[in-house]
């Protein structure tokens, strides 16, 4: 395992999205998507790629915590639907582990 924080490999990412996905254009790093019901949450990357859908990806330092990162997932796109309006074909989800 790495001694690269979180923080480090998103603002890696954020600059390479490349390795990501070809084509992607980044919105914004710790997207903030509020709730008034009290589930809040910060998209590690927010972006929008080639295909002009919405890209919500996150970041774990591990495959073991990949079942956390789906369940932020599915947090972060029902959060952009509610507060963003859009529809479920105008985004995609990615989880990026470290290795």
């Amino acid at each position: 395992m790495s001694t690269r924080t979180e923080d480090e490999i998103r603002d890696y990412l954020a600059k390479n999205l490349d390795c990501i996905e070809g084509g992607m254009v980044l919105i914004n790093k710790e997207e903030y998507l509020p709730n008034d019901k009290g589930a809040s949450g910060f998209i590690d990357i927010f972006a929008k790629a080639k295909d002009g859908k919405l890209v919500i990806v996150e970041i774990k330092k591990s495959n073991a915590a990949a079942r956390q990162a789906v369940q932020e997932l599915s947090k972060y796109a029902a959060l952009l639907k509610a507060n963003r309006l859009i529809k479920e074909t105008e985004y995609r989800l990615r989880c990026a582990p470290e290795n």
